[in-house]
């Protein structure tokens, strides 16, 4: 039996996807050509010494893969492997990436401080502060241990009235991550003053639980400010940086949350024996001003303070007196002087008036009508109506004539015009 090309490839393709084997298998290689295409889904090749392979990561399963991912590093992928039957190239399909080697998970460490400082999460101003005198403080641990012993021990010791609540989680293993988170998020919401996360020392990978990216990135949202304590003075965790204060040890963590009773019972004593020798101060610096007081010759005669205010009561009337006097008669001497001068002001006022009215009487008496007809002229009206033109006229209209002595009445016979 002959085959097609395509019914080849897809005979193949069908024998890789059904053998169990090729389904979920594990290969260690060398990430090289990495490119991250644009949809999500990422194109590489695995290599050895001796041969490669290529392979495709599909965005689903990138966008899970917890390391940052580069040419060069070697790793151990997960996928299975298939046939592209269009091409007759087979090909890796991989759902997880883990580093190999030495430092592998110090790696993935130190990618995701480096990420999640350049988003800002470790920066200090978004510190909380960490209360002074704490009233309920919540501990995240495993219920046994000494980190727990140590941080309960040190707080009763310290800070006795404050209630401390135990939330008992998983800090190394498998499911440790999600139960921590579970944890935190109920403390958080429990009206916790001050809240610490104490684990004892142990390997990187037994505290990895606290280099989780969800729960340093829920610890640096939390309202209730956190203490971190995780093993022993020289480990760092992710949670340390994200916390509000990173605490050396779990006692350490314990001191930094409460103050020292007896040094708050030594201040308040202090402070009480300040207060009571600056009242007992306050206390003689009155009774001597008392006592000042009580020496002055108006305190025995109190009769004598009344007379001197008497006396210089009088004193003030008597200047009040002499001052409205002469006030009075400022006023009377101004108030004269104005009406001379507004006296004046009106004669003259009067007289220019008088000037201009003569002066506007003779020359409209200038201008009088009745001046011309003292010089022979007369003054001709029709109807009420003077005129000055034969058109004005017709014949047999009667024209009243105005002369010097009196007005005489005519009748118009013709007229002639120029």
């Amino acid at each position: 039996m002959a085959y097609s090309v395509t019914q080849l490839n897809n005979l193949i393709k069908d024998y890789l996807d059904l053998n169990p084997s090729l389904k979920k298998i594990q290969v260690i290689g060398e990430i090289s050509n990495l490119k991250k295409h644009y949809t999500g889904h990422w194109y590489l090749t695995l290599k050895d010494e001796n041969s490669r392979i290529n392979a495709m990561v599909f965005s689903s399963y990138a966008s899970r893969i917890r390391i940052k991912v580069e040419d060069g590093m070697k790793v151990m992928v997960t996928g299975s492997i298939s046939v592209y039957a269009q091409g007759g190239s087979y090909q890796m399909y991989i759902t997880d990436i883990d580093p190999i080697g030495v430092g592998a998970l110090y790696l993935q460490y130190e990618q995701l401080k480096k990420k999640l400082g350049e988003e800002g999460l470790f920066d200090p101003s978004t510190k909380k502060n960490i209360p002074a005198y704490p009233n309920n403080i919540g501990v995240i641990s495993a219920p046994q241990g000494a980190a727990v012993r140590d941080v309960i021990t040190t707080i009763r010791r310290r800070w006795p009235i404050a209630n401390i609540t135990l939330l008992s989680a998983l800090c190394q293993g498998a499911g440790a991550a999600p139960d921590v988170l579970d944890k935190l998020k109920k403390a958080d919401n429990m009206g916790f003053d001050t809240i610490i996360i104490a684990r004892g020392g142990g390997s990187i990978e037994d505290l990895w639980c606290f280099n989780d990216e969800s729960v340093a990135r829920y610890v640096a949202t939390m309202k209730t400010p956190t203490i971190s304590a995780i093993g022993h003075e020289t480990d760092f965790t992710i949670l340390d940086f994200v916390a509000d204060v990173r605490a050396a040890t779990p006692t350490a963590a314990a001191e930094i949350a409460t103050p020292n009773i007896q040094e708050v019972l030594m201040n308040v004593e202090n402070q009480a024996n300040r207060m009571k020798n600056k009242l007992i101060a306050k206390f003689d610096f009155y009774n001597e001003a008392i006592n000042r007081i009580k020496s002055r010759n108006w305190y025995t005669n109190p009769e004598m303070l009344y007379v001197n205010k008497h006396l210089q009561l009088n004193n003030y009337e008597q200047k009040l007196n002499d001052s409205t006097k002469s006030r009075f008669m400022d006023l009377s001497k101004s108030l004269e002087k104005s009406r001379l001068v507004m006296k004046n002001s009106l004669v003259n006022i009067k007289n220019k008036r008088k000037h201009e009215y003569l002066n506007l009487v003779s020359t409209l008496d200038a201008l009088s009508p009745l001046k011309v007809i003292n010089r022979g002229y007369s003054i001709a009206e029709v109807e009420g109506k003077t005129i000055n033109s034969v058109k004005q006229v017709n014949v047999n209209d009667e024209l009243k004539v105005r002369l010097t002595d009196g007005t005489v009445v005519a009748k118009v016979i013709s007229k002639e015009d120029k």
